[in-house]
């Protein structure tokens, strides 16, 4: 869903698009993988699990159009009340199962 709402708000062209590394991510708080600590495609984020891209993507979004794009789909507890921009992975937006499987 977020590469989807990244391609919807026009933030990445494709799935190719380079998602430039901004040298500052926490390595504590995605572990020590350095695999994952580079400039990356957008395709390659998801099947590494590079959640850094997603919250580079999270900050060129804004929280608002991420709001707008969860609620039309019905996706989540829409709570994005999570300070930085990675909601997706801390904080108390949840996905249920549900919203999974109908996804």
């Amino acid at each position: 869903m977020n590469l989807l709402i990244a391609l919807e708000t026009k933030t990445i062209k494709n799935e190719n698009e380079i998602i430039r590394w901004p040298s500052e991510t926490d390595t504590i708080k995605y572990g020590n993988r350095p695999d994952i600590y580079h400039d990356m495609k957008c395709e390659r984020s998801i099947s590494s699990s590079a959640g850094w891209v997603f919250a580079e993507l999270a900050k060129k979004i804004g929280k608002e159009k991420y709001r707008k794009y969860l609620s039309l789909r019905n996706y989540g507890n829409l709570d994005l009340s999570q300070k930085d921009d990675d909601f997706w992975n801390f904080g108390e937006f949840k996905i249920s199962p549900i919203n999974q499987v109908v996804f």
